[in-house]
């Protein structure tokens, strides 16, 4: 399995288009970019979403060694928040 290095958002690659169109992915990545692990909450994720403006979420298997596993995409969580009110 591969290990998550970062994430390009939609964000940098239309900002990329308008102001730097030969700009490299390696360039447009965020290391930073913010996962979630199998044991993070809800509230983790509405969080991310939140203070990002991200529609998926990598899922990784742990924070340190950041194996991805799949993502978490926004429009699920919502559904699954939907149902506690």
């Amino acid at each position: 399995a591969g290990k998550l290095l970062g994430a390009i958002s939609i964000h940098a690659v239309q900002r990329a288009q308008r102001e730097a169109p030969d700009a490299t992915l390696l360039s447009l990545g965020d290391l930073a970019f913010p996962s979630l692990t199998p044991d993070s909450r809800l509230r983790d994720a509405l969080a991310i979403f939140s203070e990002h403006g991200i529609n998926r979420i990598p899922l990784v298997r742990d924070a340190a060694g950041r194996e991805l596993m799949g993502t978490v995409s926004k429009q699920r969580v919502l559904q699954e928040a939907s149902c506690l009110f």
